[in-house]
Formats: structure tokens, C-alpha cells, sequence
């Protein structure tokens, strides 16, 4: 009676750890209610252990330990074989061991650090073991081990049925859960790679809209800056368009960053050109000892290397972001290009014209194309303008390409400063080292109108020339007088060029003068330097002679006195000496040339050697 009413609670066991495990489809869940089930329904258990088997390692590892310390076992691999769960793998069927047993098997199978754990952390071992393999068509897939520590309760004949019985379920269970797993990992792999499909899409449909949004742009003919808009509205990073000497061509929304950091950016740009790759790279700017990153893009390529797209406070960009700045980074090189042709073909024609101008052909179609532009009506005033830039210039060039720029930003700095107000009228060429600027007054306009005109826009030009280029190159202005007819135009042409010589001549640095201003001293210009010299030391070589080189004082005193026209009080104020000691050096420079102020018929060759004294002086 005993043994029926075992076997009913047994069965009835049976029944409550089925309806248990198909409660739930979790694999992990699964194999932790197997563990609790069994041990719940076997009073003699203690403990337990379900290992799975792992056909590709050829071990058993443990999934789930319930009762006993997981650190030990959670790393734990047992051979096919090895110890008491090894042995029941094999065996296919359940094995049951008493504590000599157990104590066999710890002692021989299992390693010093496991056991030393063992020790420290469960230092008790169970009185009683059943291991029982989980069979699955045959094949066995893991071990439930259960242990008993109680040595009055051992294991019967009855667990080892129910416990087999339990395999059997636990079996068919985590093979559901486990291909119910895999199922839900397909799933939800085939929605990620769904989800990836949209962005990739979406990603290529950006880009898409890019690419058409700036072909776009190109083929409606909008300019750089509004290129560079339209890129900063994609991702809102203020935008820099270099050349590759380091000038900034043009830039899109600077105004939002500090003066500073616009000044430090230019400065680190010029003075990291030169190293920048010519491939796509990310450099960080110092900025009150922060670095701020930058996204550089190079334009064009070698031999016809034109500059660079730079990115500011660059964070994140995808690949499609890159991909499109790269496209933007062509569209920009192919303006570039275009901008350069057609500057070049403008010039050509400009060029031209001046030609036909200076020619005297006045009745050339060119001219007729373009006189409505510049009003060549022979009753209004022409002047020339000319800016020669100095050799060292165009060594600083690193292909023609900068050239290119250089000349292009002289021209619209000229017709800024110059044509801004469309009065007076005209046209901005360049031929070869030199910009020649054509003024076309009116009829109406007054001599003094026009030297103050030309002279202080001639000099706004080149102290903003000098800024930018500082000391890379040399710069000369001439302004020739203006003239009435186009007959007259290449004379206003020639004078101007004049004027430069006057400078190259006597000054050798850059700067700006007027044929007015000149006056009688471009007669010097018709003559070499050495005879320049040798006519100035025969007239005041007396003079020179008298005083050494180093402490000069009769020579500039006399000069200064000659500028005064001949006022002793304003000389001595300017000179800061008694009145009575220049009187005294006036006297002493008559006694030495051997000549008179009185006699005026002898001060003409006087004053011209003083002249060339005052504009070679380094030669004396």
C-alpha cells in the first residue's frame, strides 16, 4: 500500500514539474524551473547541477547550479568520461554513488584550484549522488546531478525513476525553448537587418538628394558662396574655401565664432598649408588652449592642386556625410576651374581692348562691343592707373593656379576701390606682372578732383595689398595724368609706367606716386645711375669732401634750408639748432661750392644734384 500511494505522489510530481516547465518558452527560465522543480520534488535532494553537453568543445558545462556555491562551478568543464557526471554521459543511463565514491572522484578528477576552492567555500561534501543524463532521440544532450548532504536520507530506487522520468521532460523542454530561441534570434536578426535595410536606404536616398540638390545648384549657375550655404544647411558647420597658398577665397556663416578664433583659424590655415595632405584629413586648431577640430577636404588634384573645403567644430559625420562633402569638394573644384576660364577669358578681352585702345584703333569691333560699358565718348577724360608686382611675386607662386588667384583678387580689389560708386567709369585688365587700370571721367570733372581721386584710391589699394601680401612680394603704383580723347590714352599709359620706374629706381621698395607729383625730377629718368652720380659729386663734391659721410651736418642743414624756400626761422625750428649756428652753416656751404644764393643762374644745377643726392643718398 506504502509502494502505491509512493508512486501516486510521485506521478502526481511528474505531472506538476510537466505543467511547471511548459509554463515557459525562456530558455534560460527554463533550465532554472528544471533545477527547482527536481529538487523540490525529491526530498532527498539537496543540491543540484544541470550540465549541457557541447558537441563542439566535447564537454559538459554547467548551465545551472541550485544549492551548491555557483563560483565553483561555473567554470567548470567535464569530459565525456570524467568524474560522476561524465561517467552517467556515457553510461546513457542514471548512476547512483555513495560518499566513497564522491570522494574518489573529487580526489582524482578534479583540479587543485577547483578542489582548493571547493574547500574554502564548501568545505562539506554530500553524503550521496544521482546523476541521470538527459536523452534526446537517443543522443545525450546533458546531466542533471543531484546531491544529498543528510546522511540519514539517501537516494531510492523510486527518485532514480522520477529523476529519469524528469529527464525525459526536460529533454523534449529545452529542445523547444532552445529552437524556440533560435527562432526568435532569426527574428529578430531579420528585423535588424531590416531596420539596417531602411537606413541604408534612407542614407542613399540623402545622399541622392544631395548629389542632385548641388548638380542642381552648378547647372543653374549659382555662385561659390551660395554653394557654400546650401552645404552649411546639411550640417550646419561654418565653412572656409582656401587656396593652397592659405588665402581664404570665400567662407559661409563665420559670423557665429569669435573674432579671435576667425583670426587664429586664418593664421593656423597659412602656416599649416604647406603640410596638409592632398587627401582627406581631420586637424585640430589651438584656441585659447582648446582644440577645435577641422574637417579639411583637398581640391583638384596634382599637377592642378587648387585648395581646400574646410570643415569648423566638425562632431559627427556619417559615411553619407562624407561621401557628400566629397562630391561638394568636386562641384567646388569644377567652379574653381570654371571661375579661372572664365576670368581668363574676360581678361583676354580687356586685355585686348586696352590694346586696340593704346594702338589708336578706335574703330575696332572689340571696342565697339564694349563701349557702352566703360562710355569711351571722346569728349570725357581718361586716366591710367598701372600696378606692377615685382618678380618675387611670381616666385612665391606655386602653380598657375595661385597666380590665377593673386592676379583675380588684385583686379576686384581695384574695381572695389576704385569703380565702386560707377564714378568715374572703367575696366580693371591684367597683362603679364602688371594691373592697368582704366579711369573714364566725365567731361565735368576737375583736374583737382581727379589727382586726389586716383592718388588716395591708388594708395588705399596698396596699403591693402601690403597687408595682405606683407613681405612676399614688392609693389608699384603710377598714376599717369589724365587726358581728353582716347588719342591720348596710351600717353597716360606710358606715364604711369614712368612713375613705377621712378620708384624701382629710386626707392626699391613698394610704393605709390603720381606723374604730378614728380615734376621735373622724372628728367632724371633719362638717365643712367652712374652719370646721375658722377653729374651730383662734381657739383657738390667740394661739399662732401668737407664733411665725413657719418657726421653730416652742412649738407641736410642746406638741403632743409632750400625746402623752407629760403627761411632761415623755419629752418632752424625744424632743424631744432640756434638761428645763428645754421646762418653760420648756410654761410660755410657758399664759401665751399663757391657760390652765391643771390645768384640764381647758378642754384639750377645746385638744386638738380641735391635731387639726385636726396634719391640716391645711400650711393654717396
Amino acid at each position: 500500500m506504502l509502494e502505491l500511494d509512493l508512486s501516486r505522489r510521485q506521478l502526481q510530481s511528474l505531472i506538476h514539474v510537466s505543467n511547471v516547465l511548459n509554463s515557459s518558452l525562456n530558455y534560460d527560465e527554463t533550465l532554472e524551473l528544471i533545477m527547482r522543480e527536481t529538487i523540490s520534488v525529491i526530498e532527498a535532494a539537496d543540491s543540484g547541477i544541470l550540465f549541457l553537453y557541447d558537441q563542439k568543445k566535447n564537454v559538459l558545462e554547467a548551465k545551472y547550479t541550485l544549492g551548491v556555491n555557483a563560483d565553483i562551478f561555473s567554470n567548470v568543464r567535464i569530459l565525456p568520461g570524467e568524474s560522476m557526471t561524465g561517467q552517467a554521459f556515457n553510461a546513457r543511463r542514471p548512476l547512483m554513488f555513495n560518499r566513497k565514491a564522491i570522494l574518489h572522484y573529487i580526489e582524482h578528477t578534479t583540479t587543485e584550484q577547483t578542489l582548493d576552492l571547493m574547500q574554502r567555500k564548501q568545505p562539506s561534501y554530500p553524503y550521496s549522488a544521482l546523476c541521470t543524463p538527459i536523452l534526446l532521440n537517443g543522443n545525450c544532450i546533458g546531466v542533471i546531478t543531484i546531491d544529498s548532504f543528510d546522511e540519514n536520507q539517501c537516494f531510492t530506487t523510486a527518485d532514480i525513476r522520477l529523476l529519469e522520468a524528469i529527464s525525459h521532460q526536460a529533454a523534449s523542454i529545452i529542445e523547444k525553448t532552445r529552437l524556440y530561441r533560435e527562432q526568435q534570434s532569426s527574428i529578430h536578426l531579420l528585423e535588424n537587418m531590416n531596420s539596417l535595410i531602411i537606413q541604408q536606404n534612407n542614407l542613399l536616398k540623402r545622399s541622392i538628394d544631395i548629389h542632385q540638390s548641388l548638380s542642381h545648384l552648378v547647372l543653374n549657375g549659382k555662385s561659390i558662396e551660395e554653394i557654400l550655404a546650401y552645404i552649411y544647411q546639411l550640417f550646419g558647420n561654418p565653412l572656409v574655401l582656401a587656396d593652397n597658398t592659405g588665402v581664404i577665397l570665400s567662407k559661409s556663416h563665420l559670423e557665429i565664432l569669435p573674432q579671435a578664433y576667425l583670426d587664429a583659424l586664418e593664421k593656423q590655415i597659412k602656416l599649416k598649408m604647406l603640410d596638409l595632405p592632398k587627401y582627406q584629413t581631420i586637424m585640430e586648431l589651438e584656441y585659447q588652449d582648446q582644440p577645435l577640430s577641422m574637417l579639411v577636404l583637398p581640391l583638384g588634384a596634382k599637377p592642378n592642386f587648387l585648395g581646400y573645403l574646410i570643415l569648423l567644430q566638425v562632431k559627427h559625420l556619417t559615411e553619407v556625410d562624407f561621401t557628400a562633402l566629397e562630391h561638394a569638394s568636386s562641384v567646388l573644384s569644377m567652379e574653381l576651374i570654371k571661375s579661372q576660364t572664365i576670368f581668363e577669358s574676360e581678361n583676354s578681352i580687356r586685355e585686348k581692348m586696352l590694346a586696340e585702345l593704346f594702338a589708336g584703333n578706335f574703330n575696332h569691333q572689340l571696342i565697339k562691343r564694349m563701349a557702352h560699358s566703360i562710355d569711351l565718348d571722346p569728349r570725357r577724360q581718361f586716366q591710367i592707373v598701372t600696378i606692377h608686382m615685382d618678380k618675387l611675386l611670381q616666385k612665391s607662386f606655386k602653380d598657375d593656379f595661385s597666380a590665377f588667384m593673386t592676379r583675380r583678387e588684385i583686379i576686384q580689389l581695384a574695381n572695389h576701390i576704385f569703380l565702386r560708386n560707377g564714378n568715374p567709369l572703367g575696366l580693371v585688365a591684367a597683362k603679364n606682372d602688371q594691373i592697368i587700370i582704366l579711369l573714364s571721367y566725365s567731361e565735368q570733372s576737375t583736374t583737382e578732383f581727379i589727382n586726389h581721386y586716383s592718388r588716395q584710391n591708388s594708395q588705399q589699394l596698396l596699403e591693402q595689398l601690403q597687408s595682405r601680401y606683407q613681405d612676399s612680394c614688392h609693389l608699384f603704383v603710377g598714376i599717369g595724368l589724365p587726358f581728353h580723347g582716347l588719342h591720348q590714352l596710351k600717353k597716360s599709359s606710358e606715364q604711369s609706367i614712368k612713375c613705377i620706374e621712378f620708384i624701382r629706381t629710386f626707392r626699391g621698395k613698394s610704393g605709390c606716386i603720381s606723374f604730378t607729383e614728380l615734376g621735373s625730377t622724372r628728367l632724371l629718368l633719362k638717365h643712367s645711375i652712374p652719370d646721375l652720380i658722377e653729374f651730383a659729386k662734381e657739383v657738390l663734391g667740394p661739399l662732401l669732401a668737407y664733411e665725413d659721410s657719418g657726421k653730416r651736418v652742412f649738407l641736410p642743414s642746406f638741403l632743409e634750408y632750400l625746402r623752407q624756400n629760403h627761411s632761415a626761422k623755419k629752418t632752424a625750428e625744424c632743424l631744432h639748432v640756434h638761428i645763428n649756428t645754421l646762418n653760420y652753416r648756410i654761410r660755410r656751404v657758399e664759401e665751399i661750392l663757391e657760390l652765391s644764393l643771390e645768384d640764381h643762374s647758378s642754384l639750377l644745377d645746385v638744386y638738380t644734384a641735391l635731387r639726385i643726392y636726396e634719391l640716391l643718398e645711400e650711393h654717396f
